[in-house]
């Protein structure tokens, strides 16, 4: 599957981006089929070659989160900005804390539990 991301480029604490095509399991600094434009974060400059920019979106490839707010903010694509999707952390349960909190009485319930289950 083919996808239009953003690959870094630039010095150190002065970033800057190329607009690549790249297959999505490719690294981002890895090689790239083609780049056509740029975007630098630090001076708001973007260009993007929107000929090839169309002929690649006919031909199957997909935007990234950031790219595709990238053209909605240029007003390139008329769509909804795209929300990055990111994992939820698993709530915590009650009884794992109360285990760290508290140990010495959790084995002093171990011990009453084996001692009522043998009698």
């Amino acid at each position: 599957m083919l996808k239009i991301r953003l690959s870094r480029t630039g010095k150190k604490n002065s970033p800057s981006f190329r607009i690549v095509v790249t297959e999505h399991y490719k690294p981002v600094k890895a090689g790239f089929i083609e780049h056509f434009g740029f975007y630098n974060p630090s001076s708001k400059q973007f260009q993007i070659d929107k000929k090839k920019l169309e002929s690649w979106m006919k031909k199957g490839a997909t935007c990234s989160p950031t790219v595709n707010n990238l053209l909605v903010r240029e007003k390139i694509f008329k769509k909804d900005k795209v929300i990055k999707i990111t994992r939820v952390p698993k709530p915590k349960e009650e009884d794992k804390t109360e285990k760290k909190a508290n140990p010495i009485s959790n084995q002093k319930s171990k011990i009453s539990n084996k001692n009522s289950n043998t009698k």
